[in-house]
């Protein structure tokens, strides 16, 4: 086995004046549990860089998820990815699992080379508002991309250091 599936289709297109990269046939439980194990992983890890990572609640169900390999909701454990512009400062960054709280909404992310992956475990404002974009069942996801003229805000902004 590669890694690669050959049935993936990526076509690029916009939404309200953002450019969009939508995603198609990619294996909706095995790319979903591969980010949850991250973070599940990090949870139960005694390494500092890793103390913000506190799964709490749901510690036991996604232990479950990524050991019996169970299948969730799409809403479920919400999974989302914005792209960085091709010209960011930040798309060859890598960092580590961290927890982002806008007000009282928390949700989990990851920044890989590029991509933007953010984790809201229950319905929020914020989810509420990439719910159209999110990894659905059906293998799709609608990925927005930040242009890099709004990029720097953004992170402030979602890093809540504003």
């Amino acid at each position: 086995m590669s890694g690669k599936n050959k049935d993936v289709k990526f076509t690029k297109g916009k939404s309200v004046n953002i450019e969009t990269l939508k995603v198609e046939n990619l294996d909706y439980e095995r790319f979903k549990n591969f980010f949850l194990s991250i973070l599940f992983r990090t949870d139960i890890s005694t390494f500092e860089e890793f103390s913000d990572i506190n799964l709490g609640p749901y510690h036991e169900k996604i232990r479950k998820i990524v050991y019996e390999n169970m299948m969730t909701d799409d809403l479920e454990f919400q999974l989302n990815i914005l792209k960085l512009d091709k010209n960011s400062e930040f798309d060859q960054l890598i960092v580590q699992p961290f927890r982002s709280k806008l007000g009282t909404e928390t949700c989990y992310s990851f920044l890989l080379k590029g991509y933007l992956i953010v984790i809201n475990f229950k319905e929020n404002k914020i989810s509420k508002t990439m719910k159209e974009n999110r990894l659905k069942q059906n293998g799709e996801i609608i990925i927005p991309v930040i242009p890099k003229s709004t990029e720097r805000k953004f992170f402030l902004t979602y890093l809540d250091l504003q």
